[in-house]
């Protein structure tokens, strides 16, 4: 059984990410806010879905969510029944519609730098004409532990793995624990 999936881990990570700080919801509106707000969006890796909650909030109607976690998907499935939520993993989804903006937030930083690429390309593949990330930022992969010893994660120049996109915006943040993370806006 992967980890995700494990009962006890998944418990605690929903409660360790139950609420959105401030920092997110001013990221999610400095990089959102003047985009139109009937595009369809897909956020990979939602949890339960806090950052579409708040994508709502600021008027975008168009929203899903993919989430690995069965238990997670439910929860998040139970807390907003007018974003669709979907049960699934990045590498095997294959969505029925390109979306126009597809985004993730530390998200990318759990796969591995031997598999990025690809996925980046599954990413850009989505997306009818934006990506939007918030990852973890450095030149070249670093590992770090999770607060898991069995969970890894890496920060990353991510938005130099999306080929032939324009940098619509981006920024680097040092978040309290001293780490850069970097949000970017990408436009096909």
């Amino acid at each position: 059984m992967s980890l995700w999936n494990d009962p006890v881990f998944s418990k605690e990570y929903v409660e360790r990410n139950s609420v959105m700080c401030q920092e997110h919801k001013d990221v999610l509106y400095d990089f959102f806010n003047s985009l139109d707000k009937d595009i369809s969006i897909l956020e990979l890796g939602c949890n339960i879905g806090l950052k579409l909650e708040y994508l709502k909030e600021l008027g975008f109607k168009d929203l899903s969510g993919l989430e690995l976690n069965f238990e997670v998907t439910k929860k998040a499935k139970e807390r907003n029944h007018e974003i669709k939520f979907i049960h699934g993993v990045i590498e095997e989804f294959k969505p029925e519609n390109l979306f126009d903006l597809v985004f993730t937030s530390e998200t990318l930083i759990y796969i591995s730098p031997e598999k990025i690429e690809t996925i980046a390309q599954k990413i850009q593949n989505m997306t009818k004409k934006y990506i939007f990330g918030k990852e973890f930022y450095s030149d070249s992969p670093v590992k770090f532990k999770h607060r898991s010893e069995n969970l890894e994660f890496w920060s990353n120049d991510y938005k130099n793995m999306f080929k032939n996109m324009k940098t619509i915006r981006e920024t680097k943040i040092k978040n309290p624990n001293g780490m850069i993370e970097q949000a970017y806006l990408l436009s096909k």
